[in-house]
């Protein structure tokens, strides 16, 4: 596989990831937080979202549920490597 495809390939990813922890990051840049209400609609066609589930710090919530999180997470990673 050509080098520039896997670095896209990785980029998608990684902002996959950051999409995940984009109501945390409304502390950095407070413009992303017009765009949490569309993410959270998108994150929800791959995880079901139940608020049990989700990792929860300082008010703040993530995307998708600790399972998913953890598998993009893993795929982030992996795809570094």
């Amino acid at each position: 596989m050509p080098r520039f495809v896997k670095l896209i390939l990785f980029l998608i990813t990684i902002l996959w990831l950051a999409g995940i922890f984009s109501e945390w990051l409304t502390r950095i840049n407070g413009d992303i937080l017009y765009a949490v209400p569309i993410l959270r609609y998108t994150y929800s066609l791959v995880c079901h979202q139940i608020k049990d589930r989700l990792i929860s710090r300082g008010g703040f919530e993530t995307m998708v549920c600790a399972r998913c999180t953890g598998i993009y997470t893993g795929a982030a990673f992996s795809s570094a490597i």
